[in-house]
């Protein structure tokens, strides 16, 4: 979510003529902007921030879980086929 262009204003970038007070100054304003942009999703979200990542976190380790399970029933699957049942049955 972008905020609208009125919020990151700043000066124009430096020209390469430009002393290095004013590209540590400019270096700081675009700095600043950044900072705003990047508190602007918790603000948005406002005090259920945590409480979302928290979510999205338990989702990645619930799909984790769900692929480790997955994988342990292909290998049931496995020993469950026609020709290892025949295998067992002969003996």
């Amino acid at each position: 979510m972008a905020l609208p262009p009125a919020a990151t204003t700043f000066s124009s970038p430096p020209k390469p003529s430009n002393t290095p007070s004013h590209v540590r100054q400019f270096h700081k304003q675009l700095q600043a902007a950044l900072d705003r942009e990047e508190c602007a999703p918790a603000a948005l979200v406002g005090g259920s921030y945590r409480q979302l990542l928290g979510t999205a976190e338990m989702i990645v380790d619930m799909r984790r879980d769900v692929e480790l399970a997955e994988s342990r029933l292909a290998k049931v699957a496995e020993g469950c086929g026609r020709s290892r049942c025949r295998q067992a049955v002969a003996g």
